[in-house]
């Protein structure tokens, strides 16, 4: 091995490495020419593409509200100009490069909007003008929205003119008569500004192909037609009916190059900041025009298949126009029988027309604008709770044209919300009654005691002085008739907390009630009529007689204080079927068939602020003394342990009857 040999083994890796890293630049250098024509291609080809889909939306949100105007003529092909041009107005305040709309009935054009300079076009018969006629024709025969153009106007200026037609439904549906044509010139300056084609910021050049919607075939009417045939990409542009090709290159042409691997790189990274920032922006303009197509979109069209209610009315309030789902509301199925009614009479209750009229109208008028809850009323006459938006449209001049309202059902909402209710109240007074049921035992219990000691006591003084101490029989007496009456307290409190122990059987009540009657009759003032009605051969009932008496007793003194001594107390016995209600007392449903026992009188009745508190222990209404607010407390809990209910009717000053309800014996 040479020296020179030797002085090169150490510079061996970097020759090497040299080598490698020459021929790696050569294969990228290939590799990157190679690779750039194809990304240069699939950049072009995306921004052709992005630049179509943005035409094609163009084309589509200004055909969009042509065809709403179409649909209008379908259904009032007489309106007047100024009906017209207030439906055209609307659809211009639209974004769009819209430059005219006008229809031609009997293809003479008499309708246009807006009329100022655009006056030369109206009286124009599309069949002295050849250069249109055809395209007019065209349209006709095929029954399809066809864009012609672009090409000079009548008017001055250039534009792309889109032609429907208009044919009347008539003979079960089937399209039989011609009316005319409907045209909208669309601005082509402002179109190519808008569709992005005018834009110098663009890294392609374009041209397009296709006039009046010949496609590939059609001559070409944007950018240079030599572009085409530098093997440019293509891109379809659809139409409503027809199409235009597009051609796209980058600008420059396609032999372009960069001099460098990093400025290769560079260019991928640019290249793909190019192609993501356009997608990023093209999906948010897409979903703005997704927003505002259904903005645009024909309201009847909308309606129709909306689950909420729809309509509009005069400003005297006459239906013109509700939608199926504000039927529903209603209850009604035929839109003849609706339409022309006036909504404030017809499907609001008194109360709501007054707050319509004297609130809700008047604001809307003023703002412009109402939201809030009305309880409408349907054929039946049945209550339907409802959210409303109410808006006002206005026509030309800025006056009030009509009240525009979506309604929204919240029947269910409403029910949700009350039975929750319920159940709060529900379990409030079950946890009051277990409170209270919880202090009258243990008051019961002690109390029970303390009897026992003062009743023992003074039964031996009773025996022991009865001769010699008159003074001291008079106080024992005393001692022992207070406890004899706190006992019955207490035994009251007990039958409230289940604490004795009754012996229930299957009883008949109507004997037993007219036993407790005829006892009545003896111990009542005669100023107190007594009625009875006890029906026959009624179901058993699991009760016992010392808890029927107690009910009974209780309710009659209570009737009897109330009525003052003179009046008329009526006690009934019967079968009622077929019960569905809901406790005031303990907020539960009440469901099915009844043994019932009333007990009415003709008294003051009882207060509305006070029906709540009624059955809650120790309440009374009665002077010091008089009362001790336990009997209906008793009948309550007695009821309740029996599976019944007791329940308050009447108006106070009417008097009061109190239905107890017993469930039958299986």
């Amino acid at each position: 091995m040479s020296i020179h040999e030797r002085r090169l083994i150490p510079y061996l890796p970097s020759i090497i490495a040299g080598v490698f890293i020459i021929g790696l630049g050569i294969y990228a250098d290939g590799l990157y020419r190679q690779n750039q024509e194809q990304t240069l291609r699939r950049t072009v080809f995306n921004e052709a593409s992005a630049l179509g889909a943005k035409i094609e939306r163009q084309v589509t949100s200004n055909v969009l509200l042509m065809k709403g105007l179409v649909g209008a003529l379908n259904v009032t092909p007489d309106m007047s100009q100024e009906h017209f041009a207030m439906l055209a107005k609307y659809l211009f305040e639209q974004p769009s490069q819209l430059r005219n709309i006008g229809a031609a009935p009997d293809m003479v054009i008499r309708y246009i909007y807006p009329v100022q300079g655009n006056e030369a076009a109206i009286g124009l018969d599309y069949r002295t003008l050849p250069d249109q006629l055809s395209a007019v024709l065209y349209a006709r025969d095929l029954d399809r929205l066809v864009i012609a153009g672009p090409l000079n106007l009548v008017q001055g200026g250039r534009g792309f003119i889109a032609r429907a037609p208009v044919f009347l439904i008539v003979d079960g549906g089937r399209k039989d008569k011609f009316w005319g044509m409907v045209s909208a010139v669309i601005d082509e300056d402002e179109f190519y500004q808008e569709s992005g084609l005018a834009n110098d910021n663009l890294n392609i050049d374009v041209a397009i192909r296709g006039k009046d919607s010949q496609g590939k075939q059609g001559d070409v009417f944007f950018g240079s037609k030599d572009i085409f045939s530098h093997d440019p990409e293509l891109v379809d542009i659809m139409l409503p009916y027809g199409s235009w090709q597009m051609a796209a290159i980058p600008k420059g042409g396609w032999s372009q190059s960069s001099s460098s691997i990093i400025l290769f790189r560079l260019m991928l990274v640019i290249v793909g900041l190019l192609v993501l920032i356009p997608l990023i922006t093209l999906g948010r303009s897409y979903r703005k025009n997704l927003r505002n197509q259904d903005a645009l979109r024909v309201f009847k069209t909308f309606a129709d298949s909306s689950l909420q209610g729809m309509g509009w009315v005069t400003i005297d309030g006459v239906i013109q126009y509700v939608n199926p789902a504000l039927m529903k509301i209603f209850g009604e199925t035929d839109i003849s029988v609706v339409t022309g009614k006036n909504v404030v009479f017809s499907y609001y209750s008194e109360s709501e027309q007054a707050r319509l009229e004297k609130e809700i109208f008047p604001r809307i008028i003023n703002d412009g604008f109402w939201s809030g809850e009305l309880r409408l009323k349907n054929k039946y006459g049945s209550p339907v709770p409802t959210m409303n938006s109410l808006f006002l449209i206005r026509d030309d001049n800025g006056d009030p044209y009509y009240f525009a309202n979506i309604v929204t059902d919240i029947t269910e909402q409403k029910q949700a919300e009350n039975e929750k209710f319920r159940l709060q109240r529900e379990l409030q007074q079950a946890q009051q009654m277990e409170s209270l049921g919880q202090l009258t035992s243990g008051i019961a219990h002690d109390f029970n005691n303390l009897l026992a000691v003062i009743n023992g006591h003074a039964e031996l003084a009773l025996g022991k002085y009865l001769d010699d101490k008159n003074r001291l029989v008079s106080c024992v007496n005393n001692i022992k008739d207070a406890g004899e009456r706190a006992a019955s307290l207490v035994s009251q409190m007990q039958v409230f907390n289940r604490v004795d122990d009754v012996a229930d059987e299957p009883i008949q009540l109507g004997p037993l009630i007219r036993q407790e009657i005829e006892m009545l009759c003896s111990t009542f003032p005669a100023s107190i009529t007594i009625k009875q009605k006890i029906e026959e051969d009624l179901p058993l009932v699991f009760m016992s007689g010392t808890q029927l008496h107690q009910i009974l007793m209780n309710l009659a003194v209570n009737a009897r204080d109330a009525m003052k001594e003179s009046g008329t107390l009526t006690i009934t016995l019967g079968w009622v079927r077929g019960v569905e209600t809901i406790s005031l007392t303990t907020y539960k449903p009440i469901r099915g068939d009844w043994v019932e026992l009333c007990v009415s009188d003709t008294g003051s009745g009882v207060a509305l602020d006070i029906r709540e508190k009624i059955f809650n222990p120790f309440f009374t209404t009665k002077d010091v003394g008089k009362g001790s607010g336990m009997g209906l407390s008793v009948i309550y809990r007695i009821m309740e342990n029996h599976g019944g209910h007791i329940l308050l009717e009447g108006k106070p000053g009417e008097g009061s009857t109190f239905r107890m309800l017993f469930p039958p014996v299986e």
